[in-house]
């Protein structure tokens, strides 16, 4: 794919996904993806919020850190990323019933 063909994250992943040999494969790049997605706002994080310099070899080491960590677990506990299985059942949102009150809250604390 050419660099300017490549027109939103979104049309990136998509492509990346549909091009690559197997789920297995798709999970492994896009895992690694977001550890260095997440490498770089950590480090501009930094940089913004503690005025540190910052450091591109750092930021792939720290994802490649993350992502291997990330993997071993992934082998430690032997799971596998396998598309979900058309032999179970679909489980779908059901309303409550009418007796039942259900409230929903979210909070927020600042230091």
């Amino acid at each position: 794919m050419e660099s300017q063909n490549i027109v939103s994250a979104k049309f990136w992943t998509s492509y990346l996904v549909e091009n690559l040999n197997s789920f297995r494969r798709a999970v492994e790049v896009l895992s690694k993806v977001a550890f260095i997605g997440w490498s770089i706002w950590r480090m501009r994080n930094d940089a913004i919020f503690q005025s540190t310099l910052p450091n591109p070899a750092v930021a792939l080491k720290r994802a490649q850190f993350g992502w291997k960590e990330f993997n071993s677990q992934l082998s430690f506990r032997n799971r596998q990323f396998l598309p979900p299985s058309l032999n179970h059942p679909v489980l779908c949102w059901r309303r409550p019933p009418t007796s039942l009150v259900k409230a929903n809250c979210d909070a927020a604390f600042d230091e």
